[in-house]
Formats: structure tokens, sequence, C-alpha cells
């Protein structure tokens, strides 16, 4: 059974140890890009590391759990609660993606996988566009 006295923190662990190898043991390998880019739209998600103010508030606990799986991606978002009897668990609530990078992802990753292949059609005549969407200060123009 569950050590009722585990802290979210350490819940919070064992599942990212859980979930980071089910993640080894069944990601698929990562495959050649496509010569184009597929004519749909993709949502495409960076992690950025925890600030320093975000650290200290959620006691140095990263709640947010970013898996790729190079066809797609998943971030797993760790939701600790009390229940009724005072008891405390972690809910896990996933979210898919075409693509996650976490917060160790260069731009040039990010680029490879994501962008490159838009450049080639666009000066053939196609259409290519990239929305970067966030939080002010976040990152989008780095």
């Amino acid at each position: 059974g569950k050590n009722e006295s585990e802290s979210w923190a350490d819940q919070i662990q064992n599942l990212r140890e859980d979930n980071d190898a089910e993640y080894e043991l069944f990601r698929d390998n990562l495959e050649e890009e496509h010569e184009y880019y597929d004519m749909r739209i993709k949502v495409i998600v960076r992690k950025r590391p925890l600030s320093k103010s975000e650290a200290c508030s959620l006691g140095g606990i990263d709640i947010i759990h970013p898996l790729d799986y190079g066809d797609f991606g998943k971030i797993l978002v760790y939701q600790p609660k009390t229940r009724v009897d005072l008891t405390k668990e972690v809910e896990t609530v996933p979210f898919a993606y075409d693509n996650v990078f976490g917060e160790s992802s260069t731009n040039m990753q990010i680029y490879e996988r994501s962008l490159r292949n838009l450049i080639r059609p666009f000066f053939e005549g196609q259409w290519a566009t990239c929305f970067a969407y966030g939080q002010t200060g976040s990152g989008k123009t780095y």
C-alpha cells in the first residue's frame, strides 16, 4: 500500500520516475523527417525552466513533466490534492501535442523538428505560418 505520510514531493518524484521508465520502455524511435511538412495545424509546446520565484513558491517541486515520443508529445501535470480523509495524493493529468520539448531542448532542435520543413515549400509558393504564443517574458522571441 501507499505510505500515507509520503509527501507530495516524494509522490511526484515517484510518479516522474515511473513515467520516465514507461516512456523509455514504450517510446517510438525518432523517424526521419518527411521531405515536405504536411499541411495541417500543429501544436508544439516548449517547457521553460521554473523561475526562482516559482521554485520557491512550489517548494522546488516541478509539476510539469514533458515526454517526447518522436511523432507526438505528452505533458503530464502532477496536481497535489488532499482527500476528505486528509490523505495526500497526486492526480496526473495528461495533455497530448504534436511535439513537446523540455527545458533542455535547444532552439536548433526545435527548429529542426518543427519549422525547418516549412521553409522549402514556402519558397515554392506554399503558405507557411509560425505563431508563438505565451506569457510576456516567457522566451517567445528567444
